[in-house]
């Protein structure tokens, strides 16, 4: 066999289906939708998929049930999702004394290893770019999450002095008032050197809240005292599909204000976007 004429790519794609159209078969690595081994490059095995099982060794998503092209792998039992028992193969079995199996391994850890790679003089990770199903183009990065939380990470989140306390209230049937109140003050307090104005401090107890709470400046913090059933807990009794909290104003026609621009795709990983007014007057990334 020459292992070399096989197109090794683990990003997930559904090309075909039930042998159509027949000039996709046999089907390449992480590729669907497949019946048998048959209809696989050789050296590869037809995935039989069930539901919404993870295919190890390969990237992107592709639609429940869809068998997929794999290298041949050892089979063992997995808990799927659903809670029940299915079929599914675990790329961590390679036969040691299968030098073919080894460097079909080597080859897919190489093609991730080209996604993500190490800088030899600065240590920094170093991210390639690759096309997702139905991309043409390789705008995409894989996600990188350590920059993630307060300040980019690293940094302890600041405990923010309370400055208005919100109790619950016995005889009120909507606490929106009294909790929009505190923050409304809270947002009029000058902002410190570290951006923040203030926390609310919403006590242990049952609230009910009939509408959206609005913080329109920055600054204010809003904190409860536990998630547990002696927390703070607030019922949302809005009779349409609106959000508690919400911050930064909104237009009245809102879902038309800002769209995306259909020539510009966002890729993964990206931090700006093209987008224009409902007006088509201004654009911006």
């Amino acid at each position: 066999m020459i292992w070399q004429s096989i197109e090794i790519s683990n990003v997930l794609e559904e090309i075909g289906n039930n042998g159509l159209p027949s000039e996709v078969f046999p089907l390449s690595h992480c590729k669907g939708d497949c019946d048998n081994d048959d209809e696989c490059d050789e050296g590869l095995t037809c995935m039989q998929r069930y539901s919404d099982e993870i295919v190890e060794g390969c990237i992107g998503t592709i639609r429940d049930s869809i068998d997929v092209c794999i290298l041949e792998v050892s089979t063992t039992s997995t808990q799927s999702r659903d809670d029940k028992i299915y079929p599914t193969y675990s790329p961590s079995i390679w036969p040691s004394y299968s030098p073919t199996l080894e460097k079909k391994q080597a080859t897919v850890q190489n093609y991730t290893a080209s996604l993500i790679s190490k800088d030899p003089d600065t240590g920094r990770l170093i991210y390639s770019k690759y096309k997702n199903q139905g991309q043409n183009n390789a705008v995409n990065t894989v996600p990188d999450y350590s920059a993630a939380g307060y300040r980019a990470g690293g940094v302890p989140i600041p405990f923010i002095t309370t400055k208005m306390v919100v109790h619950p209230s016995d005889s009120a049937d909507d606490d929106w008032e009294n909790i929009q109140s505190a923050i409304d003050k809270v947002s009029a307090l000058p902002i410190d050197s570290n951006g923040f104005r203030g926390a609310v401090l919403i006590k242990a107890g049952e609230y009910t809240v009939s509408k959206t709470l609005r913080i329109l400046t920055s600054g204010v913090v809003i904190r409860g005292e536990g998630s547990n059933v002696n927390g703070t807990r607030i019922l949302y009794s809005a009779t349409q599909k609106s959000n508690l909290f919400e911050v930064g104003h909104r237009h009245q026609d809102d879902e038309d204000i800002l769209w995306r621009d259909a020539a510009y795709p966002f890729p993964v990983r990206y931090t700006s976007q093209r987008i224009a007014d409902s007006y088509g007057k201004h654009q911006c990334s």
